[in-house]
Order: structure tokens, then sequence, then C-alpha cells
């Protein structure tokens, strides 16, 4: 009996210091949860703010085990930080090194958690960034929308990569971006979705207007009027365009 309580003493110890040791751990990484849970929601962070979780992105990264949510907010951090660079150097997507390192830990983050559909999708932008458009890619574009066709964050961050691709993705693809879009106006997404149309080029416009002929009115009205208001000239099925209208196209 006494040696049953000496092992059961000896056991909680452990535990606590255990616990005590791994605690400032957790509580690091679930402030970096914290952290990409508000970008992508949408708010916004700066390089300097974003950086001073580079301590715990790099205890997670230099770890050997797998833990797919410290891995999934490296990644979300790493990427807006790469992000926040473009804004800073006049529009580029980030200094090289930068997204070769978001690349190799995208890899690993999926060998992790590879049921993951952002980080196929973050994939797909990484070697987009550093290679250009090569067919190879487009199946991590196909990987996200498959795993993830319906997530609202993934699917406002998706859209706008997707459409500005649409015309260089196969058929099957640029379908997903278009009825993609159509479902941001459907879910009454407008603002997302008149951003998304307004920076696609014409024909990209053209090519999406007839998928909007089978939405209530309701919904073509308001559309428009945004898109009215931004000034472009493009023809709303169903809806009075109006009176005055940009003499380009």
């Amino acid at each position: 009996i006494v040696l049953a309580r000496i092992f059961v003493a000896g056991l909680g110890c452990v535990a606590i210091t255990w616990g005590l040791a791994t605690l400032p751990i957790f509580w690091r990484q679930a402030s970096m949860e914290y952290v990409a849970r508000k970008i992508i929601r949408g708010e916004p962070y700066k390089i300097d703010v974003l950086m001073r979780q580079m301590p715990v992105m790099e205890a997670v990264e230099n770890s050997t085990n797998c833990r797919p949510i410290a891995f999934w907010s490296v990644a979300i951090v790493r990427l807006r930080m790469v992000e926040e660079a473009g804004r800073n150097n006049t529009g580029k997507p980030g200094d090289a090194q930068q997204i070769k390192l978001l690349d190799n830990w995208i890899r690993r983050s999926l060998s992790c958690s590879p049921a993951e559909p952002f980080l196929w999708l973050a994939l797909y932008w990484a070697e987009r960034a550093q290679n250009g458009f090569k067919l190879e890619h487009y199946k991590y574009l196909k990987m996200s929308y498959q795993l993830g066709p319906n997530e609202g964050w993934i699917v406002l961050k998706r859209n706008s990569i997707a459409l500005a691709d649409s015309d260089r993705l196969p058929a099957d693809l640029a379908a997903d971006a278009i009825n993609e879009f159509v479902a941001l106006l459907k879910d009454g997404l407008y603002q997302q979705a008149v951003e998304n149309f307004s920076r696609s080029e014409w024909w990209v416009q053209d090519t999406i207007l007839p998928y909007l002929a089978p939405l209530p009115q309701r919904i073509r009205e308001t559309f428009a009027k945004a898109v009215y208001d931004q000034g472009l000239d493009v023809t709303i099925p169903g809806v009075k365009t109006p009176n005055s209208k940009p003499p380009w196209r």
C-alpha cells in the first residue's frame, strides 16, 4: 500500500511538472490561434504586430509533433505577413524567400492535416506567386473546392483568386469560380462580390453576367446599383441600365 501511494504521488508530481512546463507553450499557441482567427475574419494586422508571433511560430515549426491547429495558425499568419509585405512593396506578393518559406510550411502542414481546404488554396497561391501559371498547380485549387466548397471565409478568399485566374483555369474550375461568385450574391455578400467583379477583366465580367439571369430580381437590382455606382459599363440581365454610362468598353 505504501509503495502504491508513493507511485501515485510520483505520477502526480510528474503530471504537475509536465503541466507547468507545457502550459506556457499552449498559452502562446492559443494566442497565435486567436490572431489567426481574427485574420480570417478580415481584421487588419500590420507587419510589426505579426512579427511578435515569430517566436511562437518558430517553436511550432521546430516541433516534431503534428498539431493541426497550431500548424494551421502558422500558415494563416505567414500568409498574411507575405500579403502585408506585398502591400508595402507596390503590390508585389512579397519577396521570393518569404514565399518559399510559406510554401514549405504549407506543404508540411498539409502532411499533418491534408483535409484542410484553406491550406490547399494557400499552396495554389504560393505556387502561382513563385512559378506563374502552370497546369500542374491547378490541382491544388481543385482540392480546395472539393474539400471546402461552402466554407464562408475560404470562399471570400478563394473567389477573388479564382476569378482573377478564370481565363487560364480548366473549364471545370472556371465554372466553380463563377458559381461561387453567384453564391456570394445569393448569400447577400454584395460588397465582396462587387469587389471581385470590379477587379476582374472585362471578358471575365462578360462571362459572369449570363449566370446572374436566374437570380431573384431583388438581388440583381442590388448588385446592379453597386456596380453602376462604381461606373462599370455592364448590363445586368433584367435590370434597366442608367441613362448615362461611361464611354469605355
